[in-house]
């Protein structure tokens, strides 16, 4: 997946998996940042990163383009759902990131939140269905295919 955006971008430094920082408020469980699986960065982040010592997106600094987590195991009121699905949704729409994908192979599902006059309006695909994606209209790819499939 990551390979794909790479290429649909022409930029291979906009496109990062778990090699980011992003400034959060804290929510939930008061992390004040968070690294997510996939991150699609603007061009001028890659000036504004260059002079820090790692990577971070911090918050005066222009929201991300796209953000993609993985759930990782858990029942569904496990830390590991409501980090994903409640904290870190609020998180990424204070930021207003245009769009948040959320792939969770315990449910066999991809949700994609997508902004919409500055709140997240949800979408639900499984199996063969086609992943639709406002930042990114022209990739074509299945829920099975993300939920099979390595992210990073």
């Amino acid at each position: 997946f990551a390979e794909k955006l790479k290429r649909l971008l022409g930029n291979r430094r906009l496109v990062r998996s778990s090699a980011t920082e992003l400034q959060v408020r804290p929510i939930g469980d008061k992390c004040v940042n968070r690294v997510p699986d996939l991150i699609v960065l603007r061009p001028e982040h890659l000036d504004l990163i260059a002079d820090l010592k790692k990577s971070v997106i911090l918050f005066d600094m222009p929201a991300p383009l796209f953000v993609a987590e993985v759930v990782s195991p858990g029942s569904d009121s496990s830390t590991n759902r409501r980090r994903d699905y409640e904290w870190k949704r609020q998180q990424y729409e204070w930021w207003q990131i245009p769009e948040y994908w959320i792939i969770d192979r315990h449910r066999e599902q991809v949700v994609v939140f997508t902004l919409r006059e500055g709140t997240y309006q949800e979408q639900q695909y499984r199996e063969s269905e086609i992943v639709e994606s406002l930042v990114f209209p022209t990739l074509q790819l299945s829920a099975s295919k993300l939920l099979s499939g390595d992210i990073i």
